[in-house]
């Protein structure tokens, strides 16, 4: 138990302190439109931080097929378990959809990285980015067939990939890092050291900039609480979900060492905000949602230290 609170200090605190500051700026200025920060949120600092840390990381690239593949079947168990135990008359949601939307789709960058972060340092960071790329992959295309009321198209799926800012700057950090091991001279260039310079300036104040989005974001969102479909889904979120990846790798070791705690970590993260967007923008369930997102986020930071301390007991 003593650790568990540590690690609530330690990690769990010092993010949540940093989106409380955006939330009450949030509040305290909400008649101006700071809709810039998310902007440059989602387009410049976390794509920035995606592509510095594929950069500097050699890939393991049978590693990253195989994390693939993991993350495919992952999520794929998680949603069955989900679905059969929404047969349980007190934990019913009757819109499957939303229920899926909202426990599938986690906070696994702006929130999950900095976690990450202080739990693991860089190299866990590396394996985050490496899950956030196929985590949205499925956000592209299964999240918005989840949100929306209407098929979703082959050409639709291949035009919401495209347009992902993160897998573009994940493909690129592969290119500069391909680049810089087959051609030296380039990193040596003075003019590729500057570019690299300011990169990693940008990176170093990622953190805090998501931090402080995200509280800014959560200032925003409706307070019309759905109470008792918001309990159930965060229920199935913050504590069935991780707890269904915990006994799924305990029985089928496939992954190992600080990849499978990282893999686990992430599924422990509270809703998505893409997760409401998507169900604004396509007509689902948007307050539900919302009041999903905010209960998820705040509660996260008493469930993510029980959850970071089963997994290092567990597969140390």
């Amino acid at each position: 138990m003593g650790e568990i609170f540590l690690l609530l200090i330690d990690i769990a605190l010092p993010v949540l302190g940093i989106i409380l500051v955006g939330f009450f700026f949030g509040r305290a200025y909400r008649q101006y439109d700071l809709s810039i920060l998310s902007k440059l949120a989602f387009y410049l600092f976390a794509p920035v931080m995606t592509l510095q840390v594929v950069r500097t990381h050699p890939l393991d690239w049978p590693q990253l097929f195989k994390l693939g593949v993991v993350f495919v079947n992952l999520q794929i168990v998680v949603a069955l378990s989900i679905l059969l135990a929404n047969f349980i008359p007190f934990l019913r949601i009757n819109n499957k959809k939303i229920l899926l939307l909202l426990t599938l789709f986690t906070n696994c960058g702006y929130y999950g990285f900095p976690i990450i972060l202080l739990a693991y340092g860089e190299q866990g960071l590396a394996f985050a980015v490496q899950y956030v790329f196929f985590f949205n992959l499925m956000t592209s295309t299964a999240g918005v067939y989840l949100a929306s009321s209407r098929p979703l198209s082959l050409k639709d799926a291949f035009q919401q990939v495209i347009r992902l800012p993160l897998l573009t700057a994940f493909l690129v950090g592969i290119m500069l890092q391909f680049i810089g091991k087959w051609v030296p001279s380039f990193e040596a260039f003075k003019g590729t050291q500057l570019v690299y310079t300011m990169l990693e300036m940008l990176y170093r104040a990622s953190i805090p900039l998501l931090l402080v989005t995200l509280g800014v974001e959560l200032s925003k969102v409706p307070i019309k609480l759905h109470f008792r479909d918001s309990i159930r889904i965060t229920f199935f979120r913050l504590f069935y979900a991780p707890a269904i990846a915990l006994v799924l790798f305990y029985f089928f070791p496939v992954l190992k060492g600080l990849l499978l705690q990282v893999v686990i970590l992430e599924t422990a993260m509270p809703t998505a905000f893409n997760a409401m967007f998507l169900a604004k923008e396509l007509k689902g369930d948007y307050e539900k949602a919302a009041s999903t997102v905010l209960i998820t986020t705040f509660l996260s930071v008493f469930s993510i230290p029980v959850f970071l301390y089963l997994v290092r007991l567990i597969f140390p």
